[in-house]
């Protein structure tokens, strides 16, 4: 497969397939949340909606797993729902709580996998937290019928790798892009064919090969007119003479800097709601009412900050790359950051009531 910013936008070169994807995606600030990457994976699986909708499709779906059906309140780990608990999860504790966890996960997505072809995207594992490493082991051990592709950044300072331990898979090594490449990205980020040598020299020196930053460093010189398409032709700006940032993660503040400031609130709420998150959450929790939350995320679509998560649910969207969510949330101060994450709280725990 071909990644753009991310295993999201994959395209599958040379091979037809009518397979389902599902997306799983870990977060460095959910390290501490035992498996928060299989929150919206599990969410895609019950069809999304409100809890009593969620809980209705697994109660459908355990309906045909009647030996895990007893193990249905374990679903509260993943999902935001009140299921009392029933006489045997009642009496767990500790990791005998924890593999029933991981069982029930498991043959809800191995069930998942036999109703159709079935690709599991795992991005970022290497932020995924204990429990998640652990299903996605288990799903791989016990040879769930679906196919896994994960990305992961290699192992730093003598840390163990999430595939270390897993023996049926095969490691894919990213190298940097070659200069034909970036060429192409920056091309098809202008809307030219043919990339003038100035421009083409400026960008590769600054991102070593690195994809996302040479779509993020060509979307800034964008929307600061440094290079723009005038009459039909390219019209490039003295470059030398640009202040922009030399990291990756400044250039994504100085684009976010170019957004007003009623739409950096709207961004950073969804920031705190998830890499994932809805129109609707972000309304709901927006800290002012009048905000044009709609018109906002049109901005950030046509900025290329967010894209429609799923075809099917207008409603939902995803930050592009994890670094945009980040950078949004870390340019928050910490008492507005702890003020948000309140209100998504309180959302969330209304959502619960309503089961």
């Amino acid at each position: 497969f071909q990644a753009e910013d991310g295993i999201r936008d994959y395209k599958v070169t040379g091979v037809q397939t009518c397979a389902l994807p599902i997306s799983a995606s870990a977060e460095a600030m959910d390290q501490r949340s035992a498996l928060a990457a299989w929150r919206g994976v599990f969410t895609e699986i019950l069809g999304g909606g409100d809890a009593a909708s969620l809980q209705h499709q697994l109660e459908q779906r355990l309906a045909l797993l009647p030996e895990l059906a007893p193990l249905a309140p374990l679903i509260t780990e993943v999902l935001p729902l009140q299921l009392q608990e029933s006489p045997l999860t009642r009496e767990m504790t500790g990791e005998v709580r924890g593999e029933s966890t991981r069982r029930l996960l498991g043959g809800i997505l191995s069930q998942v996998a036999r109703d159709g072809a079935t690709i599991l995207l795992f991005e970022d594992a290497h932020w995924a937290d204990t429990a998640s490493r652990s299903l996605l082991k288990r799903l791989v051990e016990e040879e769930a019928p679906l196919m896994i592709l994960s990305t992961t950044r290699p192992p730093l300072n003598g840390q163990r790798s999430i595939l270390s331990d897993m023996d049926e898979c095969k490691v894919i090594e990213l190298a940097s892009l070659h200069d034909d490449e970036i060429e192409q990205i920056v091309g098809a980020e202008i809307g030219i064919n043919t990339v003038p040598t100035q421009l083409l020299t400026w960008v590769k020196k600054r991102v070593a090969g690195h994809p996302f930053f040479a779509r993020e460093l060509v979307r800034a010189l964008r929307e600061t007119q440094a290079v723009s398409i005038r009459d039909g032709r390219i019209a490039v700006g003295n470059l030398e003479s640009l202040s922009l940032p030399m990291t990756v993660e400044g250039i994504i503040s100085s684009r976010l800097n170019q957004l007003t400031a009623p739409q950096q609130l709207t961004l950073k709420v969804a920031a705190v709601v998830g890499r994932v998150f809805s129109e609707q959450t972000v309304r709901d929790t927006h800290p002012l009412p009048e905000a044009d939350v709609a018109k906002h995320l049109e901005t950030f679509t046509h900025h290329s900050i967010i894209t429609p998560h799923d075809a099917n649910t207008r409603d939902t969207y995803a930050f592009r790359h994890v670094l945009l969510r980040d950078v949004t949330y870390d340019q928050m101060p910490r008492n507005q950051r702890r003020t948000l994450h309140r209100a998504v709280a309180a959302w969330l725990e209304i959502g619960r009531a309503h089961v």
